[in-house]
């Protein structure tokens, strides 16, 4: 405690004030003496006391008026009163002075050890007091402070929340906005797809038809030119619409199980005739022989394959390219490691650029691009395609010496098999060699050169072709000719081909007939509505001979004619 207790002793005579504070020395406590019951009225007014010491014996106002008086004060009505007495000391005195407010009564002569032992249990009860009054306070005030903090914190977190909601709405609105973006490209590129697509169909087709036609060289020439930049486009177009699905996250990797042997001796049977034409030696290295069955995706292996040969064979004008696989199995019972190399002894890139082709729209800043043409996709699009597929693809590449791109498929299963399955050839689909019995066959589109081109294949292979322009028309058509099998249009006037397929799904009499959607769109959800909607099978513009006679052989009856020379 800062201040020293104070102890106020009240006596008529001042004798015996002196002698108690003799007595009390050693009690570290300040004094405070009344000589009449009015002047300790007075000072318990002024002080606050731990203890009265208080005689009983006195004029005007004796100790038992006094101290009845004193607990009539709001200040003093805990006041612990001890009376002092030499006269009074029966029991019906001390009955009255316990009556009258005291706590103890000492007759006189006082024994000093015991008001010295009672004066020190009441001034240790003043100060067990005082610190609980203290602890107290202080608590009152922690509480006053926690209450004004957790107003605060209160008044804080609405804010915050008001910030958060406010942030919230602002996020929905971005995010609403990105996804009309993302929307919006999606349908623009799904509509230039449809729309260039129709035309390529048209180039590609007609221009298939018309090689086997020509004789003179230059026309072959000129004929080659348009093969190859319809082709070229179509390969942009692709690789636009891949970028734009794996932005939108839409691309999904689709595992299935493959004989990767297979996979590669088909791609080294693609690209020979390429290097055969610049007499560059292509060399395939399997250093190890290889699961027979892996869990690959094989679409999208075949499209990274592709452009990384395809690449070391634009930029390579002589000596080797090399395609090397390696298997590394792994302590992890059925996963391997794939590594995947294509070398090459063309022009090079330099080092600083490493890392910089794999960006969008990028090429090699000192390569010629009127020579070797592309657009800076190829290989942005690989390397997403190679994450995705858990694997990761690097560059070592020294200038005018070649370049070695080396890839790794991480953890790849081997699913368990009794026994490898031998996997057959692919069928040949060929005009030449294909003949089908001779049934009708039904060609639904609204652009004409659509269904010249298509009618050109089918009757080479012994079919006839009826036409329609529209779905409308299609179940007029169909209703009169009833034909073997329908290939129909998405997008048309009048009456679409979900529609008009709908309605040839519903009327008993044409439900059977194998309906074949035929569309510019890639899209994954169009290919999810067309095998959803009641389309028996699909093809893709720019469509070709082969996946006309592939699908329909699935349908109709055919022979191949074996060419005996």
């Amino acid at each position: 405690m800062k201040n020293k207790p104070k102890i106020l002793i009240v006596d008529d005579k001042i004798g015996n004030l002196v002698a108690l504070e003799r007595l009390l020395a050693n009690q570290n406590v300040d004094f405070v003496r009344a000589l009449s019951g009015n002047e300790a009225l007075s000072m318990t007014i002024k002080h606050e006391f731990a203890l009265a010491l208080l005689d009983v014996q006195m004029p005007e106002m004796d100790g038992f008026e006094t101290a009845e008086l004193m607990r009539m004060d709001e200040k003093a009505q805990y006041l612990p009163i001890i009376f002092l007495s030499a006269i009074y000391t029966e029991d019906y005195y001390k009955i009255k002075g316990i009556e009258a407010g005291a706590v103890d009564f000492i007759a006189k002569p006082i024994i000093s050890e015991i008001l010295i032992g009672k004066v020190h249990v009441f001034l240790e009860l003043y100060k067990q007091r005082k610190e609980l009054e203290s602890k107290n306070e202080a608590l009152t005030h922690s509480i006053a402070e926690r209450e004004h903090t957790e107003v605060k914190l209160k008044e804080y977190q609405e804010h915050l929340e008001e910030l958060v909601k406010k942030r919230t709405r602002e996020l929905e609105k971005s995010k609403d906005a990105a996804e009309a973006a993302t929307r919006a490209k999606s349908e623009f590129l799904a509509c230039m797809s449809h729309e260039i697509r129709t035309p390529m169909n048209a180039i590609i087709g007609f221009s298939t038809l018309l090689e086997p036609l020509l004789i003179d060289k230059v026309q072959k020439s000129y004929l080659n030119a348009v093969q190859v930049a319809g082709k070229s486009l179509l390969t942009l177009i692709n690789d636009i619409l891949d970028l734009s699905k794996i932005e939108a996250g839409r691309l999904k990797i689709q595992y299935e199980a493959i004989n990767p042997q297979v996979i590669f001796e088909e791609i080294k049977q693609i690209f020979v005739p390429e290097v055969t034409k610049k007499n560059i030696n292509f060399v395939v290295d399997i250093k190890k022989k290889l699961s027979p069955v892996l869990l690959l995706d094989e679409i999208r292996l075949r499209q990274v394959l592709f452009n990384l040969i395809g690449n070391a064979i634009k930029f390579t004008e002589s000596g080797e390219i090399k395609f090397s696989i390696h298997q590394i199995d792994k302590e992890e019972e059925h996963q391997v490691d794939l590594i995947i190399s294509i070398t090459d002894t063309g022009i090079g890139i330099p080092e600083d650029q490493h890392e910089k082709i794999f960006e969008l729209f990028e090429q090699q800043e000192s390569i010629n691009t009127r020579k070797y043409g592309g657009t800076g996709l190829g290989l942005a699009i690989t390397k997403r395609l190679v994450e995705m597929m858990n694997g990761q693809i690097s560059v070592q590449s020294t200038v005018g010496e070649g370049s070695v791109f080396e890839m790794i498929l991480r953890d790849i299963q081997v699913p368990i098999i009794e026994k490898a399955e031998t996997v057959a050839p692919e069928q040949t689909f060929n005009l030449k060699t294909m003949f089908f019995e001779k049934v009708h066959i039904l060609v639904v589109d609204d652009v004409k050169f659509n269904r010249i081109l298509i009618k050109e294949y089918l009757i080479q292979v012994n079919l006839d072709v009826v036409e329609a322009e529209n779905g409308r028309e299609a179940l007029i058509v169909t209703e009169k000719s009833h034909p073997a099998l329908i290939l129909m249009d998405i997008r048309m006037p009048e009456m679409d081909g979900y529609e008009a397929t709908r309605k040839l799904k519903e009327n008993p009499s044409t439900k059977d007939i194998p309906v074949i959607a035929l569309t510019a769109s890639v899209a994954p959800e169009t290919i999810k509505n067309i095998m959803t909607l009641g389309f028996d099978g699909y093809l893709s513009k720019p469509v070709n001979s082969h996946d006309i006679l592939k699908e329909f052989s699935r349908y109709l009856k055919y022979e191949i004619m074996v060419n005996d020379e």
